[in-house]
Protein backbone atom coordinates (compact mmCIF):
# COMPACT_ATOMS: atom_id res chain seq x y z
CA UNK A 1 0.00 0.00 0.00
CA UNK A 2 1.74 3.02 -1.00
CA UNK A 3 2.34 5.86 1.80
CA UNK A 4 2.82 9.22 1.47
CA UNK A 5 4.76 11.63 4.12
CA UNK A 6 6.44 15.37 3.36
CA UNK A 7 9.22 15.02 5.35
CA UNK A 8 12.40 12.01 5.41
CA UNK A 9 11.05 9.40 7.95
CA UNK A 10 7.58 11.36 8.52
CA UNK A 11 6.32 7.58 8.97
CA UNK A 12 7.95 4.96 11.18
CA UNK A 13 9.54 1.67 9.79
CA UNK A 14 6.06 0.01 10.92
CA UNK A 15 5.17 1.41 7.79
CA UNK A 16 6.88 -1.23 5.69
CA UNK A 17 5.31 -4.79 7.78
CA UNK A 18 4.64 -6.85 5.45
CA UNK A 19 6.65 -5.50 2.17
CA UNK A 20 8.29 -7.71 0.08
CA UNK A 21 9.94 -5.06 -1.73
CA UNK A 22 10.44 -1.36 -1.37
CA UNK A 23 9.85 0.64 -4.83
CA UNK A 24 11.43 4.26 -4.46
CA UNK A 25 10.73 6.64 -7.28
CA UNK A 26 10.75 9.79 -5.39
CA UNK A 27 11.65 13.28 -6.29
CA UNK A 28 13.26 14.04 -2.79
CA UNK A 29 17.40 12.92 -2.79
CA UNK A 30 16.46 12.61 1.18
CA UNK A 31 13.85 10.61 0.70
CA UNK A 32 15.57 8.16 -1.41
CA UNK A 33 18.13 8.13 1.33
CA UNK A 34 16.26 7.70 3.63
CA UNK A 35 14.23 4.39 2.04
CA UNK A 36 17.90 2.68 0.89
CA UNK A 37 18.98 3.22 5.10
CA UNK A 38 15.33 1.56 5.74
CA UNK A 39 15.82 -1.10 2.98
CA UNK A 40 19.49 -2.15 4.57
CA UNK A 41 17.54 -1.87 8.38
CA UNK A 42 14.83 -4.33 7.49
CA UNK A 43 16.72 -6.36 4.41
CA UNK A 44 14.68 -5.65 1.96
CA UNK A 45 15.26 -5.36 -1.89
CA UNK A 46 14.68 -1.76 -2.97
CA UNK A 47 14.09 -0.81 -6.59
CA UNK A 48 15.11 3.35 -7.39
CA UNK A 49 13.95 5.21 -10.02
CA UNK A 50 14.02 8.44 -11.75
CA UNK A 51 14.06 10.47 -14.98
CA UNK A 52 15.42 13.80 -16.07
CA UNK A 53 13.73 14.28 -19.51
CA UNK A 54 14.20 11.73 -21.46
CA UNK A 55 16.69 9.84 -19.69
CA UNK A 56 15.26 7.11 -17.18
CA UNK A 57 17.14 5.60 -15.20
CA UNK A 58 16.69 2.13 -12.42
CA UNK A 59 18.52 0.61 -10.41
CA UNK A 60 17.86 -2.67 -8.45
CA UNK A 61 19.28 -3.78 -5.01
CA UNK A 62 18.23 -6.95 -3.79
CA UNK A 63 19.29 -8.03 -0.52
CA UNK A 64 22.71 -9.77 -0.10
CA UNK A 65 23.39 -12.07 2.93
CA UNK A 66 26.16 -9.47 4.27
CA UNK A 67 25.24 -5.77 3.97
CA UNK A 68 28.42 -5.00 3.66
CA UNK A 69 29.67 -6.95 0.95
CA UNK A 70 26.49 -4.82 -1.57
CA UNK A 71 25.85 -1.25 -2.65
CA UNK A 72 23.13 1.02 -1.16
CA UNK A 73 21.58 3.96 -2.92
CA UNK A 74 23.84 6.29 -0.49
CA UNK A 75 27.34 4.42 -1.88
CA UNK A 76 26.66 6.78 -4.43
CA UNK A 77 27.62 9.83 -2.80
CA UNK A 78 25.84 11.77 -0.03
CA UNK A 79 22.13 13.36 -0.81
CA UNK A 80 21.57 16.97 -1.85
CA UNK A 81 19.22 18.22 0.30
CA UNK A 82 15.94 19.38 -1.47
CA UNK A 83 13.69 17.91 -3.93
CA UNK A 84 13.35 17.82 -7.56
CA UNK A 85 10.00 19.07 -8.72
CA UNK A 86 8.00 17.41 -12.07
CA UNK A 87 6.29 20.63 -12.18
CA UNK A 88 8.92 22.99 -11.96
CA UNK A 89 10.72 21.41 -15.03
CA UNK A 90 7.87 21.47 -16.90
CA UNK A 91 7.41 24.99 -16.00
CA UNK A 92 11.23 25.79 -17.32
CA UNK A 93 11.29 23.80 -20.41
CA UNK A 94 7.36 26.02 -21.75
CA UNK A 95 9.37 29.29 -20.66
CA UNK A 96 12.64 28.05 -22.79
CA UNK A 97 9.85 27.64 -25.60
CA UNK A 98 10.41 23.20 -25.44
CA UNK A 99 8.09 20.55 -24.98
CA UNK A 100 8.93 18.75 -22.02
CA UNK A 101 9.72 15.07 -22.16
CA UNK A 102 7.94 14.49 -18.62
CA UNK A 103 4.95 12.76 -18.93
CA UNK A 104 6.97 10.41 -21.67
CA UNK A 105 10.08 9.84 -19.39
CA UNK A 106 7.65 8.84 -16.79
CA UNK A 107 5.67 5.88 -18.45
CA UNK A 108 9.22 4.49 -19.55
CA UNK A 109 10.26 4.84 -16.11
CA UNK A 110 7.00 3.58 -14.14
CA UNK A 111 7.33 0.20 -17.01
CA UNK A 112 11.32 -0.23 -16.09
CA UNK A 113 10.36 -0.58 -12.64
CA UNK A 114 7.39 -2.71 -12.65
CA UNK A 115 9.42 -4.84 -13.96
CA UNK A 116 12.26 -4.52 -11.89
CA UNK A 117 9.93 -5.32 -9.09
CA UNK A 118 9.05 -8.26 -10.65
CA UNK A 119 12.16 -9.22 -11.55
CA UNK A 120 12.95 -9.01 -7.77
CA UNK A 121 9.86 -10.23 -6.30
CA UNK A 122 10.99 -13.75 -8.27
CA UNK A 123 14.51 -13.65 -7.09
CA UNK A 124 16.01 -12.95 -10.83
CA UNK A 125 18.33 -9.93 -9.63
CA UNK A 126 21.15 -11.49 -7.47
CA UNK A 127 23.49 -8.81 -7.67
CA UNK A 128 23.00 -4.63 -7.48
CA UNK A 129 22.16 -3.93 -11.18
CA UNK A 130 22.00 -0.16 -13.01
CA UNK A 131 19.81 0.59 -16.18
CA UNK A 132 19.85 3.67 -17.69
CA UNK A 133 17.79 4.43 -21.01
CA UNK A 134 17.64 7.43 -23.47
CA UNK A 135 14.15 6.77 -24.67
CA UNK A 136 14.61 9.17 -27.48
CA UNK A 137 17.67 7.67 -29.15
CA UNK A 138 17.25 4.02 -27.95
CA UNK A 139 21.08 4.01 -26.33
CA UNK A 140 21.09 2.25 -23.24
CA UNK A 141 23.41 1.36 -20.55
CA UNK A 142 23.80 -1.65 -18.14
CA UNK A 143 25.68 -1.87 -15.23
CA UNK A 144 26.48 -3.04 -11.64
CA UNK A 145 27.09 -0.61 -9.11
CA UNK A 146 29.71 -1.72 -6.55
CA UNK A 147 29.60 -0.95 -2.50
CA UNK A 148 31.91 2.01 -2.14
CA UNK A 149 34.29 1.72 0.47
CA UNK A 150 33.37 4.57 2.83
CA UNK A 151 29.59 3.66 2.91
CA UNK A 152 29.64 0.10 2.79
CA UNK A 153 31.17 -0.88 6.52
CA UNK A 154 28.37 1.48 7.69
CA UNK A 155 25.61 -1.24 6.27
CA UNK A 156 23.38 -3.20 8.84
CA UNK A 157 20.69 -5.09 9.53
CA UNK A 158 18.70 -4.45 12.40
CA UNK A 159 18.15 -8.18 14.45
CA UNK A 160 14.65 -9.46 14.32
CA UNK A 161 12.88 -8.28 17.53
CA UNK A 162 11.46 -10.96 20.07
CA UNK A 163 7.78 -11.09 20.83
CA UNK A 164 6.26 -10.08 23.54
CA UNK A 165 5.29 -13.81 24.09
CA UNK A 166 9.20 -14.34 24.28
CA UNK A 167 9.67 -12.38 27.37
CA UNK A 168 6.47 -11.78 28.65
CA UNK A 169 3.37 -9.36 29.40
CA UNK A 170 4.71 -7.96 32.05
CA UNK A 171 8.80 -7.00 30.75
CA UNK A 172 9.84 -3.24 31.10
CA UNK A 173 11.01 -1.43 28.12
CA UNK A 174 14.38 -1.56 30.10
CA UNK A 175 14.27 -5.43 30.26
CA UNK A 176 13.48 -5.62 26.36
CA UNK A 177 16.46 -4.02 25.74
CA UNK A 178 19.02 -5.15 28.00
CA UNK A 179 17.56 -8.54 27.51
CA UNK A 180 17.80 -8.67 24.07
CA UNK A 181 21.19 -7.05 23.30
CA UNK A 182 19.93 -3.65 23.24
CA UNK A 183 22.47 -0.73 22.81
CA UNK A 184 22.65 2.88 22.34
CA UNK A 185 20.71 2.67 18.94
CA UNK A 186 18.08 -0.27 20.03
CA UNK A 187 14.90 0.19 18.20
CA UNK A 188 11.48 -1.07 19.92
CA UNK A 189 8.96 -2.15 17.43
CA UNK A 190 5.20 -1.72 19.25
CA UNK A 191 2.54 -3.72 17.25
CA UNK A 192 0.08 -1.48 18.54
CA UNK A 193 -0.38 2.39 18.37
CA UNK A 194 -0.66 3.13 21.89
CA UNK A 195 0.60 1.08 24.68
CA UNK A 196 -0.62 1.27 28.83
Amino acid sequence: KPFVSTKEGGFGLGAFEGADVIAACVDSLEARSYLAQVALFLGLPIVDGGFSGANVGVTMYPVVADPTEGPCWRCGGLPTPGAFSCRQAATFASAAGVVPALQNGAVALAGLCAEAVVMMLHGRVTEARRISLDIRSGESLVFNPGPAPDCAPGHRRLAKPPTVSEIGIEATVRHLLEGHGGGPESMLFLPDAFVE
